[in-house]
């Protein structure tokens, strides 16, 4: 038993050591080849934050609450989902060349490889500016926290991080169906942005919703869980316990699922040749 945990945790350390190298390479690259491209690219990814609070200011300037949430509360919601996104998207940017893998035949190398062909297939692409927009999002995450009634302290950052893991296997489930749906399709683009927009929907309160939007951004979609339900945790409207465990079986359960169309799409899958 002791050896069987052993091999598992060094299986483990194999695939983090395999990817902070492809990270390693990918963040050199971006500094080498496209210094001022990515110096543009990360000012407008904070131009874009910056309009997002602009507009959510203009839209509660006439009125105190949103959804039965204040202005700060509000924002807060905002940089939650922001920070959630970025780090999701740090490690699963993977999922945008699938498209392009499975076309040029570099996919069917995948399958030759040691190791899994599903981690390569979704983590072996890393953004640097995803982890550089970490450092302004978690500042920004800082200061619309002061601003609120919700206490700055280890047992809030623990639920705050707690729901992070949770938003990150529910967004794991749906990124596997997408590259799963790709092997039958060869489109994964148009997949990917769907799922972007649905996740869009949850920089503003799932209340404003219909209870059917509710349903699908709480339940079928990480929508909810990456910014509006930890913030309700925070805020003492949900306990955490109940509502980390609900959340706890639906992400397994969506990613189980995910993983079983996975295996299934694959046995479907010849090769490029074909």
């Amino acid at each position: 038993m002791k050896q069987k945990v052993t091999s598992k945790s060094y299986l483990l350390l194999t695939y983090f050591r395999v990817w902070f190298y492809l990270a390693k390479l990918r963040f050199i690259d971006q500094i080498i080849n496209t210094r001022w491209g990515g110096l543009l690219l990360l000012i407008g990814k904070l131009i874009r934050l910056i309009f997002q609070v602009i507009f959510l200011y203009l839209l509660l300037k006439q009125a105190h609450h949103f959804a039965g949430y204040t202005f700060s509360e509000s924002l807060l919601l905002l940089f939650l989902l922001n920070f959630s996104s970025l780090f999701i998207q740090m490690f699963l940017r993977g999922v945008y060349l699938f498209y392009d893998r499975v076309v040029n035949g570099s996919f069917d190398f995948f399958l030759l490889n040691p190791l899994n062909e599903l981690f390569y297939s979704l983590f072996s692409y890393f953004d640097p500016l995803d982890f550089l927009m970490l450092i302004p999002s978690s500042l920004a995450i800082y200061w619309a926290w002061s601003q609120t009634q919700i206490p700055f302290d280890i047992s809030h950052i623990f639920i705050f991080f707690s729901f992070l893991v949770l938003s990150f296997v529910f967004a794991l489930s749906w990124h596997i169906l997408v590259i799963a749906l790709g092997l039958y399709l060869f489109e994964v683009d148009n997949l990917i942005t769907i799922y972007r927009d649905l996740e869009k929907m949850g920089r503003f309160p799932i209340e404003i919703y219909s209870r059917t939007w509710q349903f699908i951004l709480t339940y079928l979609t990480p929508a909810a869980i990456m910014a509006t339900i930890p913030l309700k945790v925070l805020l003492g409207r949900q306990p955490f316990f109940s509502t980390f465990l609900l959340f706890l079986v639906i992400s397994s359960l969506s990613l189980v699922l995910a993983l079983l169309i996975w295996k299934f799409a694959l046995r479907s899958y010849s090769s490029a040749s074909s």
